[in-house]
């Protein structure tokens, strides 16, 4: 674990050391899932680039609470139920795209992992008419659209094939 986390360290020094460089590109700073941890978010984010990736099938992710407050003593709620992927509550996920081979539902949303709000877009994809996969992908950019999470997220792969 200490490993994992001084190289996190490592490479989010490397980005603030090259931020000038990074800013000219883009605003936006994506990594393979395997950075898709608090320690390498929180220095993404602290450099002033916002992060994309992908979320792991089965992490903690919460409403925003959105119910008045009760009235009574202590701290007002600040979120609401767990997320469950498979069942999408309505009220907060706005449909973003949808087609025959994908659909995507956009919500702002807390992540127990990295202790932030975030931007979540779950991107059902289709063959045939049946569902095949569902992924969650984020970013630290609140007002981003879910259609262009996923899409920045995916052309990742294109860089991968091309070299």
């Amino acid at each position: 674990m200490q490993k994992r986390l001084i190289c996190f360290l490592h490479y989010g020094t490397i980005i603030k050391e090259n931020l000038k460089a990074f800013k000219e590109i883009s605003d936006y700073m994506e990594a393979d899932v395997y950075f898709s941890k608090k320690p390498f978010v929180d220095r993404v984010q602290e450099s002033g680039l916002h992060f994309i990736n992908r979320l792991r099938d089965d992490s903690m992710l919460m409403y925003m609470y959105s119910g008045k407050p009760t009235g009574k003593k202590g701290r007002p709620k600040k979120y609401g139920d767990k997320i469950m992927v498979n069942e999408l509550d309505t009220k907060y996920f706005d449909k973003v795209v949808c087609n025959k081979d994908l659909t995507v539902y956009s919500a702002l949303v807390y992540s127990m992992a990295f202790q932030r709000d975030i931007k979540l877009a779950v991107a059902v994809f289709y063959k045939d008419g049946q569902e095949v996969a569902r992924k969650l992908f984020f970013s630290t950019n609140l007002q981003q659209e879910g259609t262009q999470i996923v899409c920045y997220y995916r052309l990742r792969f294109q860089i991968e094939f091309v070299s």
